[in-house]
């Protein structure tokens, strides 16, 4: 396997279900605050499909889809607000690089995004109307917001969307790593996007027995505590919101372009399970970590903490957890663990660039963020994970992120080079 030559993380921006910003978003999760609300973007008890009134609750970005969209006339025409968030997203991260002032090619410049459910606001939307919406086909291609955005900056490198489901945005990462070791481009503008709080996503989830739904009425539940990735009782997902875009590029163009460098991608691995298109592959999950750190350069002993995929579903945080033994071994019980889920929700495509941003800040501050609800699971291996944030000097972290489908992504990233 080729090793990888670290690659800079200038900076990173984000939405989610905590915050608008970064800003808004770092503060209220080191400060272990959850973002999980009841659900607001449909009424569940008007929609026909069976099981989807049993969703109630969700992650939500704090904003109405008009305020996302930047108006009710925006909304009016493309009903999806998707792309109106992640230029927003990417203009305020751009904002701080300033690329068009740089050394940089635009012809050089990829535009690369995860994402997995997105278009399901735009499909919803015309089967509801009664009149053509003129830009549906177009919101339903994937790519569009990402085209979008590189239309702002006038960047016209390459420009795509990669499909892994929950996987997306962290092989967005590691695709763009890729093609900047290969030389294929300068630098990347790498974005993970979702906005899935659809009926027929919940249903969907639901039938799967996927979706965390509460065991007694929906007015009696505290939201905060619904969400429990690797915890005793945890009890299936909650869908949530997430855009976020991160600028990554090479050491020499970081320097000579005078830009502070957040942390550094280290290497990661992609692989896929041949055995289930829903349950996780405990082997080869843990074949995927082994070689993201094989690729990387690093041991076991090397990782700070690990920021894991952990939805809250029974058997995929069970298989995670086994995997990581298998990997880690005793040295797992004393390396802290977080599940970001437990707070933000799962934001599918786009979770695992948001997990990724928080790993950076976390090392950055010197913290790591807790899993709230946690209880550990005495059927499965001792972790350490803390349901109060943890103040915590480390350097590097592993992320995971795992799809339907069978397919998997590791990333390590690091404070310094």
């Amino acid at each position: 396997m080729p090793y990888f030559v670290p690659l800079a993380i200038i900076d990173y921006e984000c939405a989610t279900a905590l915050g608008l910003t970064l800003q808004d978003t770092w503060q209220a999760a080191s400060t272990g605050k959850s973002g999980i609300v009841p659900l607001t973007r449909y009424d569940p008890d008007l929609s026909l499909l069976p099981s989807a009134d049993s969703v109630r609750f969700a992650g939500q970005i704090p904003a109405s889809f008009e305020t996302l969209a930047g108006s009710s006339a925006v909304l009016e025409r493309t009903p999806d607000p998707t792309a109106q968030v992640l230029r927003s997203v990417c203009h305020r991260l751009l904002q701080r690089i300033n690329p068009l002032g740089s050394v940089l090619n635009p012809t050089r410049v990829a535009v690369i995004g995860g994402t997995a459910l997105t278009s399901t606001i735009t499909h919803e939307a015309m089967c509801g109307r009664q009149q053509p919406l003129m830009t549906g086909l177009l919101s339903r291609c994937q790519n569009v917001p990402l085209a979008m955005v590189a239309a702002d900056w006038g960047f016209t490198g390459p420009q795509f969307n990669v499909g892994g489901a929950c996987a997306s945005s962290g092989q967005a990462l590691l695709i763009a790593g890729q093609l900047l070791q290969a030389g294929i481009i300068d630098a990347a503008l790498v974005c993970g996007f979702e906005l899935p709080l659809q009926a027929s996503n919940a249903a969907g989830f639901a039938w799967l027995k996927a979706a965390a739904v509460p065991p007694q009425k929906a007015e009696a539940i505290d939201p905060a505590t619904l969400s429990r990735p690797l915890s005793a009782d945890r009890c299936g997902l909650v869908m949530a919101e997430g855009v976020s875009a991160l600028w990554l590029t090479t050491a020499a163009l970081a320097k000579n372009n005078a830009w502070t460098i957040k942390g550094w991608l280290q290497g990661g691995a992609m692989n896929s399970s041949a055995r289930s298109q829903t349950a996780l592959d405990e082997m080869q999950v843990a074949a995927c970590m082994r070689d993201a750190l094989i690729h990387s350069s690093y041991s076991t002993h090397d990782i700070g903490i690990i920021s894991t995929h952990a939805t809250g579903t029974w058997q995929g945080d069970q298989v995670e957890i086994k995997a990581l033994e298998t990997v880690f071994g005793e040295h797992l019980k004393s390396s802290p663990i977080t599940a970001n889920k437990s707070q933000l929700g799962h934001s599918m495509g786009a979770a695992a660039l948001i997990s990724t941003i928080l790993a950076l800040e976390g090392m950055r501050h010197s913290l790591v963020l807790p899993t709230l609800n946690f209880n550990q699971d005495k059927a499965l291996p001792i972790i350490l994970a803390s349901q109060q944030p943890l103040n915590y000097v480390h350097n590097t972290v592993l992320v995971n992120a795992f799809g339907f489908g069978g397919t998997h992504v590791s990333l390590v990233v690091s404070r310094g080079e």
